[in-house]
This record gives C-alpha cells, structure tokens and sequence, in this order.
C-alpha cells in the first residue's frame, strides 16, 4: 500500500507540472500512459 501511494504522488506531482508533458522522457511517458489505463480500469471496477 505504501509502495502505490509512493507511486501516485510520482504521478500526481508529474500531472500538475505544468511543462508536465514536454519534459517527460519517451520511458517516463510510457510509464504515465500504463499507470493513467491503471487509473481508468480501478475506477470502471469501483462503478461497477
């Protein structure tokens, strides 16, 4: 559980830089795309 909320601040922080997406690197976007399609399947499960 620590480990996840370690993970979603990286992103969050990420998420409200504003030069956000031009500084990430090509693995770094990777990385965002992975966990935001995460994200949206945790969140289809909670609604459903």
């Amino acid at each position: 559980m620590y480990i996840e909320n370690e993970i979603n601040n990286y992103f969050a922080g990420m998420l409200f830089d504003k030069k956000f997406t031009s500084d990430l690197s090509e693995k770094e976007q990777k990385l965002l795309n992975i966990y935001l399609k995460g994200v949206t399947e945790n969140i289809k499960d909670i609604l459903q």
